[in-house]
């Protein structure tokens, strides 16, 4: 990490070291809803720990141990937008102050509840990204505010090259006037979800096991027909009305799966 700020050596205080090692986390995440399994949005939780590696001089490294927790979710609008939002906290087991002489200190590092939106779109081959973020400390210290804005191209399947740049708002500690990030993110492939299950749309070809109208003849079979005989069934309209609105369900989401241009007109069962 690389870090510069104003001469303060007039307040007393040594200014940080401008180069130092960050703070490396250990992460892991769990999905609780997606939206490529059928979910309405995509919804997961999140831990991640500090591990002490940082450097205490140029104040990346905190006292004590140091955890956040976090939920976050999303949402996939039409194929170019996506919009999501996430809260947490960082959670500081020791509170202490920058300025430990101070009297009346407004720099101290303990509890923090954080939280941000952010907007994304894929359009001209790349991703644009609008990310908004605020801290609200529980420790005497005032709250902020970073905007940022960014864009990431992809290097290939899994891989993309992002840079990100914004202004800071506001004075809690490590809140700066500009942030600029950049780096390279690997996503591994997720698996394909499987879209076979009954009652939900899917194409028949790929769910061969299933049985789209509810005939007792697994989809396999009734492919091997063709698709007008394959609708034979859904052409006869029972005379029951109970049967017929149950039919007329399975028919529905049949005719709509094979978007056959014309229909021959209904006939009743005997």
């Amino acid at each position: 990490m690389s870090q510069w700020g104003p001469n303060i050596s007039e307040l007393g205080l040594s200014a940080p070291h401008t180069l130092a090692l960050g703070t490396p986390w250990l992460q892991g995440r769990a999905g609780l809803l997606s939206e490529r399994a059928g979910g309405p949005l995509d919804l997961g939780v999140h831990l991640g720990a500090a591990l002490p590696l940082g450097s205490s001089e140029a104040l990346t490294r905190d006292q004590g141990f140091v955890f956040s927790p976090r939920l976050g979710l999303g949402k996939q609008l039409g194929g170019t937008w996506r919009v999501g939002a996430d809260v947490g906290a960082l959670v500081r087991t020791k509170t202490y102050s920058l300025s430990s002489n101070t009297q009346n200190p407004r720099d101290e590092l303990g509890v923090e509840v954080n939280g941000g939106l952010n907007v994304s779109a894929a359009l001209f081959g790349l991703k644009e990204e609008l990310v908004v973020r605020g801290a609200l400390p529980v420790a005497r210290s005032p709250s902020s505010l970073e905007v940022l804005l960014g864009l990431r191209a992809p290097l290939g399947p899994g891989a993309e090259v992002y840079a990100m740049g914004g202004p800071g708002f506001g004075q809690t500690p490590g809140t700066p006037l500009f942030r600029v990030l950049a780096g390279v993110s690997f996503t591994p492939e997720a698996a394909p979800v499987s879209r076979c299950v009954e009652g939900q749309p899917y194409v028949l070809a790929q769910c061969p096991d299933l049985d789209a109208d509810g005939d007792g003849v697994k989809n396999v079979h009734a492919l091997r027909l063709g698709s007008r005989q394959l609708l034979e069934r859904c052409q006869l309209v029972p005379r029951h009305p109970r049967r017929q609105r149950r039919r007329g369900r399975r028919c529905a989401a049949l005719l709509a799966r094979h978007r056959l241009p014309d229909r021959p007109a209904l006939r009743h069962e005997g």
